[in-house]
């Protein structure tokens, strides 16, 4: 674009950025760092928040922790609503970030945004997959609402560290909690037990769990298990 005089703006950087993304080219994104910075565009925030996006799926932490210590923060004038952080959790939240993760926690503190349940999951779901599953679980309970997001995110942080024994306890515990609209988490639950020595034990949890819900929505278990493609997993196909 620059060779035929044509200047790229923030929305078309945007945009290339989200491509290279997708198809994790490292070294296009590497060249469109190089022409924001050619514009004065690289401390823009959410031109920022793409390039940590775009260096995390690419799996170059350090690079988007460079990107990231270079944006304008709060204490120089930007405000940042939930979009924006939003937006730089979910980027955070691509590659071992675990100090930046602790710095844009303290700032949605700050901001009074970290009562938003959108946010809170976002926290909860970074920490995970930032490795610190103690972090992770200390946002879970801290919420003050929780939905199945959240129940999601705080099993997928337990299931990535290992800890399937505590697993199973979880998620009765989000089954006794829940307002019986947690398909999502219990297929989530159920696919990771595919591959776990602790498969039987998770098995019978989905069972009960699944013939609660399909209880208290009157549907049929054969109904919800062809509706959930659950039955495999739990071996009630075979049945």
């Amino acid at each position: 674009m620059d060779l035929e005089g044509v200047k790229a703006n923030s929305v078309t950087f945007a945009s290339a950025l989200d491509a290279c993304s997708g198809a994790g080219s490292l070294a296009d994104g590497r060249l469109l760092e190089s022409s924001l910075s050619a514009q004065g565009l690289e401390r823009d925030l959410v031109l920022g928040t793409a390039l940590i996006d775009m260096y995390g799926k690419c799996g170059k932490p350090d690079d988007a922790a460079a990107v990231f210590a270079k944006l304008k923060m709060d204490q120089e004038g930007i405000e940042k609503d939930r979009i924006t952080y939003l937006n730089i959790l979910e980027a955070l939240g691509h590659g071992s970030f675990l100090r930046e993760a602790k710095v844009i926690h303290a700032r949605i503190v700050a901001s009074g945004l970290d009562s938003e349940v959108a946010i809170g999951n976002a926290i909860v779901n970074m920490y995970g997959k930032a490795g610190s599953l103690a972090a992770a679980k200390l946002a879970f309970d801290g919420l003050k609402l929780r939905d199945v997001v959240s129940w999601t995110s705080i099993i997928a942080a337990y299931s990535r560290q290992g800890r399937h024994r505590e697993v199973p306890a979880l998620s009765w515990e989000m089954h006794l909690e829940g307002d019986h609209r947690e398909i999502r988490a219990i297929q989530s639950l159920l696919h990771s037990a595919m591959d776990s020595p602790l498969r039987p034990q998770w098995s019978r949890l989905g069972s009960s769990m699944l013939y609660t819900l399909a209880k208290a929505s009157r549907m049929g278990p054969p109904v919800l298990l062809s509706f959930t493609g659950m039955g495999e997993i739990l071996g009630w196909d075979k049945r």
